[in-house]
């Protein structure tokens, strides 16, 4: 049996890769994932392929030392590329007390991207196979899950910038070891995947044949197009949800992505809850961490604040892996821990402009000061957001631009009287985060001249006799 030919057009079907592209095969010495690297091998020279092969010894079989040095020698016989790394994980297992499965699923996927990223290939081919998504379409119904497990493994994934490929997955694992037997791969057998003391072998080993025998003989062919089927409308979905986040998201950085709280109210609750995932996955990378009761949690807060009419004080609730999720004003802002480490850090300041010129602020905005004669358009600059133009002889040198604090007072320009800053900031809507990063300009006299990109001193302004002026603008880092 040669399954070349249609390992190439499963390929080709799937769009997996371009001609010259550089991946790096996933290979633990198994039936799949030797096939898997035979057939790469084959086809690299037609489609000038640049390949690399991983191998991951987790040391917790005394086979595993061998498994590796085969996979190495099977490489080196064919001038591949080959990466081995060796760990304990049964020892890391102990310290973290994480299922053996899924820990090692995540140490794989970090040591894979190292090494990708090392090798510089955009591409990672496993070697799952059709039996693999079946058991896993299972595996995950019988737990509990969405639509997206019901569809299994899928034939493309991605882990941050990574493309994750499964050119086996229309094959049967009979085919795939009979191509073994044929091309004399002589792969090796982990026997581990007879054990019944995982979850996985008791689906692959009792329930599916039992199914097959009592039921239907045709189970996995069946599950596989019901699965190809629920992923065809899982990825129609997704495509509406990542449209949905394009209009719906107000605020979008690398750390905090913001939104209208009435906005996700009034949609589907099926929408509402993709469009969370949809979130996570966006800021963290991945949802690993997060199940069904987060995001009932995350949709509740949500209509909370959005009933309130924003109305209620803004408050803070911790998800995992450190995610921030703060409702303030109507608003629902998503934040990473990165995020939170930046603003502990920036949060403060107190710096010195003794003249003239322009100075840098934590988290990157700046001030920039110029003394000049007053412009013939000043009333049109004095009124751009980010600008002020103070009269000379208003102030006394050096000012200080620093973060706000307890009891600071100023007289904001029209309102015809003092006002605390923190009650201006809290009458016009100022999320508190800003208010902490926002500079607060002071004279040499320690008198407020300008809140940053929001009201002038009403004692600064221009008047009448004024000729020369002091230039401020404020550059916000966006």
């Amino acid at each position: 049996m040669d399954l070349l030919p249609e390992f190439k057009s499963y390929c080709r079907q799937q769009n997996f890769f371009q001609s010259g592209s550089k991946i790096l095969l996933g290979v633990s010495g198994g039936p799949d994932s030797l096939a898997m690297l035979d057939l790469f091998y084959r086809l690299r020279e037609e489609e000038q392929l640049e390949l690399a092969v991983f191998h991951l010894d987790h040391g917790i079989r005394e086979a595993s030392r061998a498994e590796a040095e085969f996979v190495r020698s099977f490489c080196q016989e064919r001038q591949l590329s080959c990466r081995i790394e060796r760990i304990n994980l049964p020892e890391i297992q102990e310290n973290t007390q994480a299922g053996v499965e899924e820990l090692a699923r995540r140490i794989r996927r970090a040591f894979y991207y190292k090494y990708a990223r090392q090798l510089n290939c955009g591409i990672l081919a496993l070697g799952h196979q059709l039996n693999d998504r079946v058991e896993t379409m299972l595996f995950n119904l019988i737990r509990g899950s969405g639509i997206k497990g019901l569809q299994g493994i899928t034939p493309t994934g991605r882990y941050r910038d990574l493309k994750i490929i499964r050119p086996l997955l229309k094959f049967y694992r009979s085919s795939i070891e009979m191509y073994c037997r044929e091309h004399n791969l002589n792969p090796r057998m982990d026997r581990s995947n007879l054990s019944l003391e995982y979850s996985r072998n008791r689906i692959r080993n009792e329930l599916i044949p039992y199914l097959e025998e009592h039921f239907n003989p045709e189970l996995k062919k069946n599950l596989a197009a019901t699965a190809e089927i629920i992923a065809e409308e899982s990825g129609f979905l997704d495509r509406v949800t990542a449209n949905l986040y394009q209009d719906l998201v107000i605020r979008e950085e690398e750390h905090r992505l913001d939104f209208n709280c009435q906005e996700i109210v009034s949609l589907d609750p099926v929408l509402q809850k993709r469009l969370l995932r949809y979130i996570i996955a966006r800021l963290l990378d991945s949802r690993e961490g997060f199940y069904q009761q987060h995001y009932e949690l995350m949709l509740e807060i949500i209509e909370e604040e959005a009933e309130s009419g924003g109305k209620d004080p803004a408050r803070n609730h911790d998800f995992p892996r450190d995610l921030l999720v703060r409702l303030e004003y109507g608003m629902v802002s998503f934040r990473d821990r990165i995020w939170q480490a930046l603003q502990a850090r920036n949060s403060r300041f107190d710096l010195t402009l003794e003249e003239e010129g322009r100075i840098e602020l934590p988290g990157g905005s700046s001030i920039r000061a110029e003394v000049t004669e007053l412009p013939g358009n000043w009333r049109i600059l004095a009124a751009r957001e980010n600008t002020a133009l103070i009269d000379y002889s208003s102030f006394a040198w050096p000012l200080r631009i620093r973060s706000r604090r307890d009891g600071d007072c100023f007289y904001p320009l029209g309102l015809g009287g003092s006002q605390k800053v923190k009650d201006y900031l809290i009458n016009n809507k100022i999320p508190r985060d800003e208010r902490d990063r926002l500079p607060v300009i002071t004279d040499g006299r320690g008198r407020i001249i300008w809140l940053a990109g929001e009201r002038l001193d009403e004692r600064f302004k221009v008047s009448p006799d004024t000729d020369r002026v002091l230039r401020l603008e404020y550059q916000p880092n966006s």
